[in-house]
């Protein structure tokens, strides 16, 4: 029998799939805040924001956020008292420490 050589086989980095993404969309309120709004696969996911304390997660960190729900749509209105950069980088952390997904901001 001939020798074969073994080769160690290893995975190729995964491309980020579309219904991996947490589409996270912000909308102006007229005195200042946002209300965010979650969506993975088209489909809103507050509730697993919810499931993961994000209302008492963010406030450790000082952020004001409640959990809303506006023209039928589930999210967490955010004050804005802090720059949004920071909000956005506070969710993204979020989002990777509790493995939702990957992030994708967006403004309406």
């Amino acid at each position: 029998m001939p020798d074969r050589e073994r080769t160690k086989r290893r995975a190729a980095p995964r491309p980020a799939r579309e219904d991996n993404v947490v589409r996270v969309t912000f909308e102006e309120q007229a005195w200042g805040g946002w209300f965010v709004v979650f969506e993975k696969n088209g489909e809103n996911i507050a509730i697993d924001f919810g499931l993961c304390e994000f209302e008492e997660d963010m406030a450790y960190w000082g952020f004001d956020v409640k959990a809303a729900v506006k023209g039928g749509r589930a999210g967490f209105v955010i004050a804005g008292t802090r720059p949004r950069t920071e909000v956005e980088a506070e969710i993204d952390r979020f989002i990777l420490q509790y493995d939702l997904g990957l992030c994708s901001d967006e403004t309406q």
